[in-house]
């Protein structure tokens, strides 16, 4: 009636992983408020629930000495979704079974690699 359509949006079995990955990692944030006795005011505060965020805060805890249980939930919490989001990509890692041992490591700088050597605890 208007000359206009509306087009569906396709929804395939990627974007709908895609989509679930992002609700895990990314969630929504919430806004709450609450009152402050001492100021008479309602105060309005967001809480956000992302990975980075949520690693972001528990480093900067663990760099000033903190490393108590909320932070240790912290870590496990965001640990808990890399591994719903390694399912969901069906990221399994590969380990050869001649290796001996496993080396874990960043990609940021794993130049000390070759240095490392193998002892018992």
């Amino acid at each position: 009636m208007f000359g206009f359509t509306v087009k569906k949006k396709i929804n395939t079995p990627a974007e709908q992983r895609l989509q679930e990955i992002k609700d895990i990692l990314f969630p929504s944030s919430e806004l709450k408020q609450k009152y402050d006795e001492t100021t008479d005011k309602l105060i309005k505060y967001q809480i956000d629930y992302s990975i980075d965020m949520n690693l972001d805060g528990a480093i900067i805890d663990v760099q000033n000495g903190v490393a108590d249980e909320v932070v240790l939930n912290t870590l496990n919490d965001t640990l808990d979704r890399l591994y719903k989001v390694r399912e969901l990509l069906e990221a399994h890692a590969q380990i050869d079974k001649d290796a001996e041992y496993i080396i874990v490591d960043t990609k940021r700088d794993s130049s000390e690699i070759e240095h490392i050597q193998a002892s018992e605890l």
